[in-house]
């Protein structure tokens, strides 16, 4: 890899540490505040999402560590933990739109009672 592939390529990596940190961040607060579940599968993916952008640091030797995060770092674990990631995130997506255009019909149906 030359210098500024390798430079963007770490670039790329730890932007997406942070931003998989602040997505679990918001979406953790925002569970502490309204208890719904589909939040907490928005969370687990983001967390999947996470830990796997820090085994994919080159610096950090965390695939050593345990079976898990080695299988993680692996090509058929890669694969395996996008795919969980991918539909623990949709699930989640799913269920907290369905929630929200609930609400917003019970919302106009009380709006539009006398």
């Amino acid at each position: 890899m030359t210098g500024d592939a390798a430079v963007f390529y770490m670039y790329l990596m730890v932007v997406s540490v942070f931003g998989q940190l602040a997505l679990l961040s918001l979406q953790l607060i925002a569970y502490a505040r309204s208890r719904h579940k589909s939040l907490l599968l928005l969370a687990a993916g983001s967390f999947i999402a996470f830990i796997q952008a820090i085994v994919g640091l080159p610096w950090v030797h965390l695939g050593s560590l345990t079976r898990i995060l080695s299988t993680m770092s692996q090509p058929v674990g890669i694969a395996v933990f996008l795919t969980l990631q991918f539909l623990l995130g949709l699930s989640g997506v799913v269920w907290l739109l369905n929630e929200f255009v609930r609400l917003s019909r019970l919302e106009r149906s009380i709006a539009a009672s006398p």
